[in-house]
């Protein structure tokens, strides 16, 4: 994938993400413990953005290219410092990972614009939504039916 932020843009960012993927301590990174975390990065962000963008996102503004990248360096730095219990660079991560989870919920909530991206038209359900074939909530004054929904 390697959409939103290379192995070089997080090297850069973490000099550390070399000893954060050396697993056999050869003193060399490993590419594809990295391409896990740029994969999970990537996936946080289209899963988020995907609700209201198609996705992959062509990140060609270059305003919203520099917020990906900044966000998808957090989500990837994140996750390979986790792996690997460093405690000190996830407290310093601590206040742009808070800043990237309400960004992530900010885009899928449809509050963010990102500028450059093709909008998704999807149809908003009007009036009644079924949620089981015969458990039906509605959405305007009628009475909710409200059989099999246990626990609610």
């Amino acid at each position: 994938m390697a959409d939103y932020v290379t192995s070089a843009q997080l090297t850069v960012r973490f000099p550390q993400v070399s000893s954060w993927s050396d697993d056999d301590l050869d003193g060399t990174p490993n590419a594809d413990v990295i391409a896990q975390a740029i994969d999970y990065a990537e996936g946080l962000i289209n899963d988020a953005a995907g609700q209201h963008y198609e996705v992959p996102l062509a990140n060609t503004e270059a305003t919203t290219q520099e917020i990906i990248l900044a966000h998808a360096g957090t989500l990837a730095g994140r996750w390979l410092a986790t792996r690997v219990s460093d405690h000190e660079m996830l407290e310093a991560l601590k206040e742009d990972w808070r800043y990237t989870e309400g960004w992530l919920k900010k885009i899928r909530d449809g509050r963010i614009y990102l500028d450059g991206e093709t909008q998704r038209s999807v149809s908003r359900p009007a009036g009644d939504v079924v949620l089981k074939s015969d458990v039906t909530m509605s959405t305007g004054n009628s009475a909710t039916k409200r059989s099999n929904m246990q626990g609610w």
